[in-house]
């Protein structure tokens, strides 16, 4: 359970609470896969920032779709033993497998998300990308995801000046707070 939000400069901790002591072990959430932990006291974290203010959420499609995943990492293999076969080239077919998984960097890696009254922010693996809210126009979603656009219609360079959103267990938390957060601060 999410007790609190301890600020450090270049890290946000979430911290739990141990029960039956007064620790707490803080997870950084911004390490994919390696999860150092510290043991702090109730002295030692902020006592005034609200949890409820910052929520942070992680998706991995591809951990969540394993078929799909399958399936890409057949067609990728396929395609670099395409590419050695035509070219006789090692390199060129590591580089050729190299380059369509970082065209599917978003389906392969895991993203974060994280919502705070100011604005939204996706950490993609080769990236990021904010939108504070007051630019925010339009929000659309589905079973697989969401998208957040600046414009407030459609139109076709949406998919480059756009925020994919991916959902995991936490989808209608974070629909409602997109929802909740462009109605407080709508122009």
């Amino acid at each position: 359970m999410l007790v609190r939000i301890h600020r450090i400069p270049g890290a946000i901790l979430a911290a739990e609470k141990v029960p039956g002591t007064s620790l707490f072990v803080c997870a950084w959430p911004y390490v994919y896969g390696i999860c150092p932990y510290m043991k702090m006291t109730g002295s030692d974290i902020d006592n005034d920032p609200q949890p409820e203010d910052l929520f942070l959420w992680q998706a991995h499609p591809a951990r969540r779709k394993q078929t799909e995943t399958v399936i890409a990492i057949v067609v990728i293999s396929a395609m670099a033993i395409l590419v050695y076969r035509l070219s006789h080239t090692l390199l060129g077919s590591i580089f050729s497998a190299l380059v369509l998984i970082m065209a599917l960097q978003r389906f392969f890696f895991p993203s974060r998300f994280e919502i705070d009254s100011k604005g939204i922010t996706a950490h993609y693996f080769m990236g990021k990308k904010h939108f504070d809210w007051q630019y925010v126009r339009r929000f659309t979603h589905d079973e697989n995801g969401g998208y957040l656009s600046t414009r407030s219609t459609p139109a076709r360079v949406d998919a480059y000046r756009g925020m994919h959103l991916y959902f995991n267990e936490d989808r209608t938390e974070a629909i409602d707070r997109i929802e909740y957060e462009m109605e407080a601060n709508k122009p």
